[in-house]
């Protein structure tokens, strides 16, 4: 589909954005994770789900890892998590909250690596 008129400078700008606070503030913090479900919010207005999905795994891993699965912050981002993830056949959105980082790490990373992934 064709790019709305300052759509690719407003996704770069986004994510140079959720860079900059993850390099500040660091992967595992509060700020990173609203940025990036912000990214993610603009991905998936724009139909990119791919890109949306990416986003918004990364938002809800530092999220639960920061608060727990029972915490508002958490349920609200599982929450967008399930709306974006219900556009694919990847299956996240039928994931229990408390196996759900467990399983976006595996899809991710796989079984053998423990480090944060990378955008």
């Amino acid at each position: 589909r064709p790019l709305r008129p300052g759509e690719g400078k407003t996704k770069m700008y986004m994510v140079h954005a959720a860079e900059l606070v993850k390099e500040i503030c660091g992967y595992q913090h509060p700020e990173t994770a609203e940025v990036f479900t912000q990214v993610a919010l603009m991905y998936a207005e724009y139909n990119a789900i791919e890109q949306a999905c990416e986003w918004i795994r990364h938002a809800f891993v530092i999220t639960n890892k920061i608060f727990g699965c029972e915490h508002e912050l958490t349920k609200d981002v599982h929450k967008l998590l399930q709306s974006i993830e219900s556009r694919t056949d990847d299956g996240l959105d039928k994931v229990a909250i408390e196996q759900l980082t467990e399983k976006i790490e595996l899809l991710t990373l796989g079984p053998a690596d423990d480090e944060d992934f990378d955008l």
